[in-house]
């Protein structure tokens, strides 16, 4: 596949890269995802809840860097690939292979 695919842990240098992808994800993308707007945090209490649960490693977060493009999953296997043009080109299997080892190495 891409060697220009990299998988590497989440930082608090990382969250505001996730926060924009929720505020700035339109409605109908959000509403696919089956998510409650009317729940759906501001930016500044995303920020907060995000720094405090990766700090507690309540959260963990993998991020994928795709020739610049960072794309952001979780451990649960939920998986959200930013940009549209990323997506349906089968790249979710080979990054789901660099993900898992550093899951299970980090997961003590």
């Amino acid at each position: 596949m891409n060697p220009n695919l990299i998988v590497h842990e989440a930082h608090l240098d990382d969250i505001p890269l996730i926060v924009d992808y929720w505020m700035n994800s339109s409605d109908s993308h959000l509403i696919g995802m089956r998510v409650d707007l009317k729940k759906l945090p501001n930016k500044k209490e995303l920020t907060v809840a995000l720094t405090r649960a990766l700090d507690s490693k309540k959260l963990y977060t993998l991020i994928w860097d795709y020739n610049g493009d960072v794309e952001r999953k979780e451990a649960y296997m939920h998986i959200h690939l930013w940009k549209n043009k990323k997506r349906k080109q089968g790249i979710v299997t080979y990054l789901i292979k660099k993900s898992l080892p550093l899951y299970f190495k980090n997961q003590n």
